[in-house]
């Protein structure tokens, strides 16, 4: 079993995602740009409705989830 926690948390891990972020986000317009970006500390599992069958995430429902991160992420600007 992956402990999400630990990846979530884990320095290498993080700098590869920065490194691809920053690959990436030249490439995309104003309206689909990343801005800020988390890795989450959990799984996104089909039962509890976050991914649908086709594994596609339902923005809202993970939003929702996980409102408090998504709050700290913009409060940090503040």
């Amino acid at each position: 079993m992956t402990d999400y926690k630990i990846l979530a948390g884990d320095p290498d891990l993080r700098g590869q995602l920065d490194a691809l972020v920053a690959e990436v986000k030249p490439r995309r317009s104003g309206v689909e740009g990343i801005r800020k970006h988390r890795i989450l500390a959990q799984e996104l599992p089909v039962a509890a409705r976050e991914l649908n069958p086709t594994l596609k995430v339902k923005r809202a429902v993970v939003g929702e989830a996980n409102r408090k991160l998504i709050e700290d992420m913009y409060a940090e600007d503040a």
